[in-house]
Order: C-alpha cells, then sequence, then structure tokens
C-alpha cells in the first residue's frame, strides 16, 4: 500500500498540460473545430425552432436552448476530457509494467492527468469562448450561486466519468483492439448523457430512467442546474445520485483491476 502524496501527482498533471501546448498548430486546430461544432449546433437549432410552430421544444425556450448548447460544449469539454485510451495503449505497449512499478498509485497517477487534460482543454480552450458568448448575451448568466453550485456539479461530473472511465479501460486487459469498444462508448455516453439532446425530449417515463442512469451525471445535470431548471430539493437529490455513481464506479474499479491486474502479461512474461 503506497502513501499517498499529492505533491508526487502534481508534476503528471503539469506536464499533461504542456504536452497539449506544446503543439501550436494543433491547438489551435482544435480551438477553431470546437468553435465550428458549437457554431454548426447552434445554427441547426435555430432552424428547429424557427420551422416549429411552437416558441418551446421541450421545455426550452430558443434562448434556453443556445445556452443549453453552448454550455453544454463548455461542460463536455472539461468532463470528457479523460484520456480514455491511456490505459490501453499502455498494456498494449507494455510501459504498463514499469508504471506499475512506481511507488505510486496506478489509478492516482491517471487521474493527474486526466486533471491536466481537464485543465487543458476546458480553461484553456472553451471557457474564453464561454466568457465572449456570456458577455454578448448569447448564454444566460446564472448568478454566481447557481454558477457556484453548477461548478461543483461540473467536479463531480468529471470525477464520474473518471471513475467510469477506469473501470471500462480495464477492458483493455480482455482485449487486442480497445478502439472500437472506445468509440462505441463515447457514442452512448454522449447520447445518454444529453449532451447531444437534452433529456426532456424523450417520453417522461424515459426520461426519468435516464436520470438515474450514471450518464445523465456526466453532462445534463450540471447544465439543468445551470440552467435553473433543477433547483432545490431535486437539485441536491442529483447531486447525491452523482455522488452515489462515483463511490460505486470507484469499488467497482478496485475489485475490477484487482481481478485484471492478476492477467497481465507483458512479452509472455
Amino acid at each position: 500500500m503506497f502513501k499517498l502524496n499529492i505533491r508526487s501527482y502534481v508534476p503528471f498533471a503539469v506536464s499533461e498540460m504542456k504536452s497539449f501546448m506544446s503543439y501550436r498548430m494543433a491547438f489551435f486546430i482544435y480551438l477553431l473545430s470546437e468553435f465550428f461544432m458549437m457554431m454548426v449546433t447552434y445554427f441547426l437549432w435555430r432552424a428547429i425552432y424557427q420551422s416549429s410552430a411552437s416558441p418551446t421544444l421541450g421545455g426550452f425556450s430558443f434562448e434556453e436552448m443556445t445556452s443549453y448548447v453552448l454550455v453544454g460544449f463548455f461542460t463536455s469539454g472539461i468532463v470528457f476530457s479523460v484520456p480514455t485510451m491511456l490505459i490501453s495503449r499502455e498494456v498494449a505497449d507494455g510501459s504498463i509494467a514499469m508504471n506499475l512499478l512506481k511507488p505510486i498509485s496506478y489509478r492516482g497517477r491517471i487521474l493527474a492527468i486526466s486533471i491536466g487534460s481537464m485543465i487543458s482543454s476546458g480553461l484553456m480552450t472553451l471557457l474564453p469562448f464561454m466568457i465572449i458568448f456570456i458577455l454578448d448575451g448569447w448564454v444566460i448568466w446564472p448568478g454566481f450561486e447557481r454558477f457556484l453550485l453548477y461548478f461543483v456539479s461540473v467536479l463531480l461530473s468529471f470525477l464520474n466519468m473518471f471513475t467510469f472511465e477506469f473501470c471500462f479501460s480495464i477492458l483493455a486487459f480482455y482485449t487486442t483492439y480497445f478502439f472500437g469498444l472506445n468509440m462505441a462508448s463515447d457514442v452512448i455516453i454522449r447520447f445518454f448523457s444529453g449532451a447531444l439532446i437534452p433529456l426532456t425530449f424523450f417520453p417522461e417515463a424515459v426520461a426519468d430512467v435516464f436520470r438515474l442512469l450514471p450518464f445523465a451525471s456526466m453532462s445534463y445535470t450540471p447544465i439543468m442546474i445551470y440552467l435553473g431548471k433543477i433547483t432545490g430539493g431535486e437539485m441536491y437529490r442529483s447531486l447525491a445520485i452523482q455522488l452515489v455513481w462515483i463511490v460505486i464506479f470507484y469499488l467497482l474499479g478496485s475489485l475490477l483491476w484487482q481481478h485484471a491486474i492478476k492477467r497481465l502479461t507483458i512479452l509472455g512474461g
């Protein structure tokens, strides 16, 4: 059992941030691609509302839907920044053997790298867009208290995503082709998390089930808190659901890791 020392993990987060910023062309291409996707999604929803006879769809006005889309991109940039392919690459190239010998927690190291990726992709790239959209009136400013609750929910969403992806990445120990599984997982998460379509667009009975699943805790919950669609007891219940799923996935990840590490084979050893 390795003793927890936070200072031992900081270099991994810093290294990930430096790596993200070192390739300047890729950095600016990432910025442009995110901005392009936001604009495409915005104009798509604008066309949908203009062709609709009702001023609201799924309980959202056009202004609220605009905020949902743009805040959703910012939220996804933070929450979905977990490097899901990292474990599979280390298993494939054998570098996981050396990393397991280091006197630090393997999961703690992956978390530190994920935090570095979160800061890079979220705060360094998407936050400027959010500020511009708020100042221009494209995104509703929720007020300081609600924004603080949104930020807390985003952090819980990030931990939810991390613990889930850690469990999912352990499949790399049992398969030789993880890329396809990762792509399928990404599509499923984005659909059921409300990152693509708000869960209120589904039938009420279906939406209620989706809200209980861990995927809603990864995107839908913080966005709805930001917009004020979830308030009072319902909001605290949603935050509690996020915490419950984090604990479940953490314990499940510990169990799966102990089993998977026993079958690790590097170069036949």
